[in-house]
């Protein structure tokens, strides 16, 4: 679960469902925001979607698609993720390109890091989250 601080609206893996949900301040009723078309690997599909993260830089969930082995990008509106580190085809794995039940996922919201980043905010942000996701599997795996 994150809450966009801006607009106050919570984003909520729903895991055993296999999406996403969208809650509006003072709204009961959530909105599809990611997924929701049933357990799978497809681009428009998510497998236990365990842990969220709101990019408000392009209006997107980087989310740890746990069943599915990766982590991907869903923005907000489009019906498709990308892929942001692990593998396409959902298989399991040890090498520096897979994982294995990815379950937490940490970003760090700032990127002002040089010059540079100011210009290429998206492209590091993916380096950072592959990153900071490499450190947090090698520390699961080789413990």
């Amino acid at each position: 679960m994150i809450r966009d601080q801006p607009s106050g609206t919570l984003y909520v893996s729903d895991d055993l469902n296999h999406r996403v949900m969208r809650y509006a301040e003072s709204v009961n009723a959530g909105v599809l925001v990611a997924g929701g078309n049933g357990q799978g690997n497809g681009t428009n599909q998510l497998t236990n979607p365990i842990a969220i993260y709101f990019d408000l830089l392009s209006n997107s969930l980087i989310i740890a698609n746990t069943g599915a082995h990766n982590i991907v990008r869903w923005r907000i509106g489009e019906s498709n993720w990308t892929l942001i580190a692990g593998n396409l085809n959902a298989l399991s794995g040890n090498s520096p390109s897979s994982f294995s039940f990815p379950y937490g996922l940490t970003v760090i919201d700032e990127f002002n890091f040089s010059p540079l980043s100011k210009h290429k905010e998206e492209p590091l942000q993916e380096l950072l989250v592959f990153l900071v996701l490499l450190l947090l599997c090698y520390r699961v795996l080789c413990q």
